[in-house]
């Protein structure tokens, strides 16, 4: 019984040192990461303030402008898709329609069991 009980208390210790061990890496990383975050968005900032307000219009009518595009686009293709399909679908009614009767067809309104 001693035995068990000082296996259990080997994996609390390993567990309660792990943890420590882990939360002491973790916020090690976490800070020297955001560091690196907050150090890199000052140069952005700073890069950004650099700019004239014309260029930074001109890059959102640019975006714009291609964004406009891209939907043009998606929407002429949804267009030929769709004329596409209407096609092949009254293609198929007519080829059922016209398509004959053989003999050993039965009609769609019978009833197989009669």
């Amino acid at each position: 019984m001693a035995d068990r009980e000082s296996k259990s208390g080997n994996f609390w210790g390993g567990f309660l040192f792990g943890s420590l061990i882990g939360g002491v890496v973790g916020a090690l990383v976490a800070n020297t990461i955001s560091r690196r975050t907050l150090s890199e968005a000052d140069d952005f900032a700073e890069d950004d303030e650099a700019l004239p307000d014309d260029s930074n219009n001109n890059g959102q009518d640019l975006a714009r402008r291609n964004l406009e595009q891209k939907i043009a686009q998606l929407n002429a293709s949804i267009d030929a898709v769709s004329k596409e399909l209407s096609i092949n679908e009254a293609q198929r009614r007519r080829r059922t329609h016209l398509r004959p009767k053989t003999e050993t067809e039965t009609p769609p309104d019978s009833d197989i069991n009669q």
